[in-house]
């Protein structure tokens, strides 16, 4: 299969001020983590991209819609996978 087109993410950035230090930060794909936390049976499970302050290590929460898909997908394939669920302890 060959790739015709794909949105490219190496100069993507997210500008955020901590609300703990007040430092203004550029968080990078690098710093990126992910979380998937499922839902019970009754409802849906949800995913958190969040990152840490490199002054205070606050958590920082990131807007999914201020990542790019293609992004997220790469995100998704680093990170460890995190649950809630009770049967995975």
């Amino acid at each position: 299969m060959k790739v015709i087109k794909k949105e490219d993410t190496s100069n993507w950035g997210y500008k955020h001020t901590c609300t703990g230090c007040d430092t203004e930060l550029l968080i990078e794909a690098k710093d990126v983590r992910h979380q998937r936390f499922d839902g019970d049976p009754r409802e849906p499970g949800y995913d958190k991209y969040t990152a840490s302050c490199c002054e205070c290590s606050g958590q920082i929460i990131i807007p999914e819609s201020k990542i790019p898909k293609i992004l997220r997908v790469e995100i998704q394939n680093r990170t460890k996978r995190y649950s809630t669920s009770y049967f995975d302890r």
